[in-house]
């Protein structure tokens, strides 16, 4: 298991669910 790979893979996933976040957050306020 190599250090980089993880951490790529684990930046990936948090911009996925930053980006979900917000997009979540923007139908809050709007709705």
């Amino acid at each position: 298991m190599k250090t980089e790979e993880t951490n790529l893979s684990y930046g990936r996933a948090f911009s996925l669910a930053n980006i979900v976040y917000l997009l979540y957050n923007e139908v809050i306020q709007v709705g």
